[in-house]
């Protein structure tokens, strides 16, 4: 979560932790959780792909792979915003690029229903390998 909030992924806010508890930032108003991106209406669906594609970009360029990113994992709060990060590993792990292809895989099918034209997974998943061989 804090290489995520570093890198600039929309996240909550790592703010302690200490053995297996967490304190970090609340994502919603007035005590009301924000909903999970499955539970509501996107008004701009389109913007909203974009937005987590950027994000996976993000969170890719910081050698994390989220390995459950669907849109039950992502809050709808001003954007989305990444959430569950207990499963996460390095890109250097065995299985990275299996689960960040899944991972893919399951938001693409997401938004393509939502009526927003898509590439194809393997597409967006050698673009994003790509970008960060490039980068160094």
């Amino acid at each position: 979560l804090e290489i995520a909030s570093n890198a600039g992924v929309r996240c909550p806010k790592p703010f302690a932790w200490r053995e297996n508890v967490l304190v970090m930032e609340f994502i919603g108003e007035d005590g009301v959780p924000a909903p999970r991106l499955i539970d509501v209406e996107i008004p701009e669906v389109e913007e909203m792909y974009a937005e987590v594609m950027e994000n996976l970009k993000k969170l890719v360029n910081a050698g994390l792979v989220h390995g459950d990113l669907s849109p039950y994992n992502i809050l709808y709060y001003e954007g989305p915003i990444f959430i569950d990060f207990s499963q996460s590993i390095p890109l250097s792990h065995p299985f990275a690029k299996e689960l960040l292809l899944r991972d893919i895989k399951v938001l693409v099918t997401f938004f393509k229903k939502k009526g927003v034209k898509v590439e194809e997974p393997q597409k967006i998943y050698e673009d994003l390998l790509r970008n960060l061989e490039e980068r160094g």
